[in-house]
């Protein structure tokens, strides 16, 4: 398994390798499997409501409306990987992962935005040869793509961010308090919602 999300102490979904998704409504005691229409792996999954949720994987973006029972696909490209899924009301989402060239010579980071809760899907333009592996949004128009990229307008523009290179995970718990995560352990905070960061050894208590 990759990602689990609970929208309730009760009711969580969790997705991984060959397509699982499985659901629980019990907090965790019992799971059962679901059908998501695919074998290939599932990387995100966020629920919005007890109702509704998206996952994302190789080449598409899973919705469900009832639960996680049920899930339909929009499918991209075979050469289109979907890493990470943020979504900040039932509207307004972001994807973001990578595409590839046939020969695995050539890696682009993508990023899509809807704006209808992922009935159609549209790419942002963002100038970068990484892969990427998470989006985090405060709100519909402050976010940050894991790793290397922040913006403040819903992503009509993506601006570089060096302290987000080797970060891993990002979290806010206000607009201007946030904590970034990197590759060794280390961390960062920022209380003036990204503009400077000051950095906690990895082990520093």
């Amino acid at each position: 398994l990759t990602k689990v999300s609970f929208v309730s102490p009760m009711l969580g979904c969790a997705v991984g390798d060959s397509g699982a998704i499985i659901k629980t409504t019990d907090g965790g005691e019992r799971w059962t499997h679901k059908p998501s229409g695919t074998l290939a792996p599932l990387n995100d999954v966020q629920f919005f409501s007890s109702l509704l949720g998206w996952s994302c994987g190789r080449n598409a973006i899973l919705r469900t409306i009832d639960g996680g029972e049920n899930w339909t696909r929009t499918t991209f490209s075979d050469t289109t990987v979907i890493n990470g899924i943020c979504f900040k009301s039932v509207t307004h989402g972001w994807a973001v992962g990578y595409e590839y060239n046939h020969y695995f010579t050539l890696f682009r980071g993508i990023v899509y935005r809807t704006t209808d809760g992922g009935n159609n899907w549209s790419k942002q333009r963002v100038d970068s040869t990484r892969t990427f592996s998470r989006v985090k949004f405060f709100n519909e128009q402050v976010g940050w793509i894991l790793p290397g990229f922040f913006t403040t307008d819903g992503g009509e523009n993506w601006l570089r961010s060096t302290t987000l290179d080797n970060a891993i995970a990002i979290q806010f718990i206000s607009q201007l308090t946030g904590y970034v995560l990197y590759n060794n352990g280390s961390l960062a905070k920022t209380t003036d919602g990204g503009a400077s960061w000051t950095l906690s050894p990895a082990g520093a208590s």
